[in-house]
């Protein structure tokens, strides 16, 4: 069912049947009741329709109104789909086609707020804007906490599949960027006011959301860079882990070079050779095989590869 409210110095939500008395409107409607809305020219409707399915934020810029839609990333779950909702704006009436609760949440929470500054639709639309990315900020100080501890545990070896855990990062921050970029772009369109249709302080307003975007698209860039140290670090920990295996490999096989060229001497079938048949002879090569594992192995502890 529509939600309607009057945009005053409070949002104030309208009865069924109950006049806005010439007072600019908020008003939330699903899809399917779109259809029954009799300030938006059906070629609008068309638009915002297909706005609300494309999980793109954007903003068109019409003589007499503007025309959006908002894709926004799910903190919880970023790797899912984006919560869409498509908007209608011109100075009487703010509309928002949200086929769920989000919109009529964020206006019954403005309507408790403080008093509106400005008593106009592109206001309103401003709040919601700004309640969209309010504590981002916190989110995203959050994420780098999860970053560092990420990167511990790379450190301490106790993280066998850290490519799954940065390759979510590397999708989240990147969603996150591209949803920053185009609220920052939306916020622009408002600031050019090519149809005239926002006021000085409303422009303002929406320069100051374009710098609120502009830092949060900071702190992502930040964080993207801090997500590639971190696969560079988990690479060059499976490349120490690589380096050592091999160098255990290479500790074994030079011990036993000199073992094989030994027994390869000793085993060739000529008739006379020095010692073979002395009762002697075995134990003095088993002593001098012994010898020679134990100064190869103190020579390997001196040269640190032990």
């Amino acid at each position: 069912m529509a939600t309607r409210y009057i945009i005053d110095r409070r949002l104030t939500l309208l009865a069924d049947g109950q006049d806005a008395d010439g007072l600019p409107r908020a008003t939330v409607v699903a899809e399917s009741e779109l259809d029954d809305v009799p300030f938006v020219a059906p070629l609008h409707k068309d638009a915002m329709k297909s706005l609300i399915s494309t999980e793109n934020t954007y903003v068109d810029t019409c003589p007499d109104c503007f025309i959006g839609s908002v894709a926004m990333p799910d903190r919880a779950d970023p790797a899912s789909d984006p919560y869409c909702f498509a908007f209608f704006v011109n100075r009487e009436h703010l509309l928002l086609l949200d086929n769920g609760p989000l919109c009529a949440n964020a206006l019954a929470k403005t309507a408790l707020s403080k008093p509106l500054h400005e008593v106009t639709t592109m206001y309103c639309l401003f709040e919601l804007m700004r309640l969209l990315t309010k504590g981002d900020q916190q989110y995203l100080s959050d994420y780098e906490d999860a970053m560092e501890r990420t990167e511990e545990a790379i450190l301490g070896g106790k993280l066998p599949d850290a490519s799954h855990v940065m390759l979510a990062y590397r999708r989240t921050l990147l969603k996150l960027d591209t949803y920053y970029r185009q609220l920052m772009d939306m916020a622009d369109d408002a600031v050019d006011n090519e149809n005239g249709l926002l006021t000085g302080g409303e422009v303002r307003l929406f320069e100051q959301q374009q710098r609120a975007c502009e830092r949060l698209m900071d702190r992502v860039a930040t964080l993207r860079e801090y997500s590639v140290q971190l696969r560079e670090l988990h690479q060059a920990q499976i490349d120490a882990q690589r380096n050592s295996t091999m160098q255990l490999f290479t500790i074994i096989a030079v011990l036993f070079a000199p073992l094989t060229l030994m027994t390869g001497w000793f085993g060739m079938n000529f008739t006379h050779m020095p010692g073979l048949d002395e009762a002697w002879a075995y134990p003095a090569f088993v002593l001098a095989v012994a010898a020679i594992v134990v100064v190869e192995i103190v020579v390997f502890k001196r040269k640190g590869w032990l």
